[in-house]
């Protein structure tokens, strides 16, 4: 993929005559060179700009950071930018892309199997403000988001999982048929290869026209993420929201205890948490009011009653935090 970066960009960004190429210094020791060169090679004009990996480069000062860099390497217009990292990278990269002269448009080229299936790069994307989540976005998806499953060989466990939480909440949301297929094909996912292949291109068809229902577990993982003493990460805390939120549904007799314990010991397959460390209802509490402040008091949560029909129902925070405590004894059960 990273040869063929050039060629992929003038099919669907054809008038670019420049690329702003954001990376991670890690991606950018392994690949730079090909990814770089392939731009050059097309006759882009072409400036690098690596910034750290990892969640700390989702950061509006690094973004701030990447104007002031695009402004000095002086680069023809018009102007696109490439994005070649994880899901966190490719948030900056995307948030960037979005604020600089008006819009620019832009290509992900995701290096971690979370980039490739993280569905708010279908749709927006954000960067953190004074250590806060999703206080700063914009809706600007990306005109290709370029998936090579090749990328991820050597990948470590925990962030393979990572992505997994995504193709699990993928699978909900779409069908019955869908979560079997990722629940049958589970064993083999873990060892990659073509049945990972199977499942990446799968989740990419079903986006193919743009962002589709968010899964269940979009309304709390914001909220586990902020909470930095459980040391998550976004796809952790989505595993963890989507137990969460199918357990609430379930309690309140939305759903099957079947529906619950068969998404749990997907999870559980592909190494991921599935239940808070602690819970301090007070620090929820907390936590909401800043991430999902309503004015009457309520959440927007994706309720699954099973796989394939996700409603979006408004849910008293109230209720939510009296419910929280059943719900995480439950969580710890299983």
């Amino acid at each position: 993929m990273a040869a063929r970066a050039g060629s992929i960009l003038a099919e669907v960004i054809p008038d670019a005559a420049a690329v702003a190429v954001i990376t991670t210094e890690t991606v950018r020791h392994e690949h730079q060179r090909l990814f770089v060169s392939a731009f050059k090679s097309a006759g882009y004009g072409t400036a690098e700009m690596a910034v750290h990996g990892g969640d700390r480069s989702k950061d509006l000062g690094e973004a701030r950071a990447l104007y002031g860099r695009i402004i000095e390497a002086g680069l023809p217009r018009p102007l696109a930018v490439a994005a070649w990292g994880g899901a966190s990278l490719c948030h900056l990269a995307g948030f960037v892309a979005a604020t600089f002269e008006y819009g620019l448009p832009w290509v992900s080229f995701p290096t971690s199997l979370s980039g490739m299936l993280d569905p708010e790069l279908y749709a927006q994307v954000g960067v953190e403000f004074n250590g806060e989540v999703g206080t700063v976005g914009a809706s600007w998806p990306p005109v290709l988001i370029a998936a090579d499953p090749g990328v991820l060989a050597g990948l470590p466990p925990r962030y393979l999982g990572e992505g997994l939480a995504r193709a699990v909440g993928a699978a909900v949301v779409a069908s019955a048929e869908m979560f079997e297929t990722v629940e049958r094909d589970g064993p083999a996912v873990v060892r990659g290869g073509e049945a990972l292949d199977e499942i990446i291109f799968r989740y990419l068809e079903l986006h193919a026209g743009g962002p589709g229902t968010k899964p269940p577990g979009s309304c709390l993982a914001p909220v586990f993420t902020s909470i930095k003493r459980y040391g998550f990460t976004p796809g952790e805390a989505a595993a963890v929201g989507l137990v969460y939120e199918g357990l609430i549904a379930e309690v309140a007799s939305k759903t099957s205890t079947d529906f619950t314990v068969r998404v749990t010991d997907l999870l559980k397959l592909f190494g991921l948490p599935v239940y808070l460390p602690s819970l301090k209802p007070e620090e929820m509490a907390a936590i909401f009011a800043a991430v999902h402040a309503t004015p009457d008091g309520r959440v927007v949560m994706n309720v699954p009653y099973d796989f394939g029909d996700i409603r979006s129902e408004r849910v008293p925070v109230k209720s939510l935090l009296q419910i929280l405590p059943q719900v995480h004894k439950l969580a710890r059960s299983r």
